[in-house]
């Protein structure tokens, strides 16, 4: 995709842009306008003949939310780069269950130079209220082809640093005779709760 990317087809939004028009917090605060707000970018510079979009460098708070699961969302967009520039997208704490970013239904989109970090020392710190549960992802790849990650370090992460599938499992089955266990649908990259994943 860069390769082909003329200037005008590069979208680069200032603070103040995304602040007025997207609701997006370049300070680390409003989770949940900022999330949606991300989105909404995201889409409005696909649907707008764009090809690449870069953020200001910045930190954006974003939060799972307990009815959609993801705070970001790419849902079908095809031959597309999200530049974070070396931003951070740092997760609030919650107790839910989800992804910083839900990669979905795409074809050659590439997410690059940027940081995910997750909400596991806050929930560390209070288990009760937080508890560590093993679907709060990083980032969640469904249904895609060619899609590329380059240059992103994903941390404090409490369930999978990277998911793909839906993680729902599939019915029993039986092999002459012998009931085969039930498996889940997809793959987990575990490594973030010791560490970060630097691709």
């Amino acid at each position: 995709v860069d390769d082909v990317i003329s200037s005008t087809q590069i979208y680069s939004p200032t603070k103040e842009e995304l602040l007025t028009n997207f609701n997006i917090y370049s300070d680390n605060t409003n989770p949940t306008l900022t999330g949606n707000g991300l989105t909404n970018l995201i889409k409005y510079a696909y649907e707008n003949g764009y090809k690449k979009l870069v953020l200001p460098q910045a930190t954006y708070r974003v939060e799972y939310g307990e009815e959609s699961g993801s705070s970001i969302s790419i849902d079908k967009v095809d031959n597309f780069v999200l530049d974070l520039n070396n931003s951070t997208i740092k997760l609030e704490v919650s107790a839910y269950n989800g992804s910083i970013i839900k990669l979905s239904r795409s074809n050659n989109t590439k997410i690059i130079n940027g940081i995910l970090e997750g909400d596991l020392d806050e929930r560390v710190a209070n288990t009760k209220l937080y508890p560590l549960v093993e679907f709060a992802h990083g980032l969640t790849i469904l249904g895609c082809t060619r899609c590329t990650l380059d240059n992103l370090t994903i941390s404090k992460i409490v369930g999978y640093g990277i998911s793909g599938g839906d993680g729902s499992t599939r019915s029993d089955y039986f092999s002459e005779g012998v009931r085969i266990k039930t498996r889940r649908n997809g793959f987990w990259i575990p490594t973030c709760i010791s560490g970060s994943i630097n691709i």
